[in-house]
């Protein structure tokens, strides 16, 4: 679990991983916090696990994050779990770091019973994580249900998780 210690990390990787020009990490840095603040109170609040999850060096640096929070649909009221970022360190991807914070993500919701019926929603970068995810969702047991182009080049997808994900439960 990666909390707000981590805020500084998770910014700069934000900044490289997508060449954002902020010296002084104010872009992305404020929303992290609150992000990370928001998921672990709600979570407390809740009752439910906590699905900010990073992934450390041996040294303890954070090299790779996926962060989650049940939001709510404003139309519907219906509630979703939403990933609002998942990010790993360039120097390390094709190390199945993103696989291992996944399979982190997909345990912790299945091993909570208000999580685990809830569907998943994230918005993915059209030529990186959105084929990625297309790619390997029958390998981390969830269905790909809907997608929807959105403006800048992101698909907002929603996945389900399905009977061999819901087993994982603890």
């Amino acid at each position: 679990e990666i909390g707000w210690q981590e805020v500084l990390t998770a910014g700069y990787l934000e900044m490289s991983t997508y060449e954002i020009e902020d010296k002084d990490l104010k872009a992305g840095f404020v929303e992290t916090q609150k992000i990370l603040y928001a998921g672990k109170l709600q979570s407390l609040i809740e009752n439910t696990n906590c699905l900010n999850i990073g992934h450390f060096s041996d040294k303890g640096e954070l090299q790779g994050y996926m962060l989650g929070y049940v939001v709510k649909e404003h139309k519907t009221q219906d509630k979703k779990i939403y990933i609002r970022d998942f990010i790993v360190e360039e120097k390390i991807r094709g190390k199945k770091i993103g696989s291992k914070l996944i399979t982190e993500m997909l345990q912790r919701i299945a091993s909570d019973p208000k999580l685990r019926q809830l569907p998943l929603v994230m918005d993915c970068r059209r030529e990186t994580s959105y084929p990625i995810i297309k790619k390997y969702a029958k390998n981390f047991g969830i269905e790909l249900v809907r997608d929807e182009e959105l403006e800048d080049g992101l698909v907002r997808v929603e996945i389900q998780l399905n009977k061999a994900v819901r087993a994982l439960a603890v």
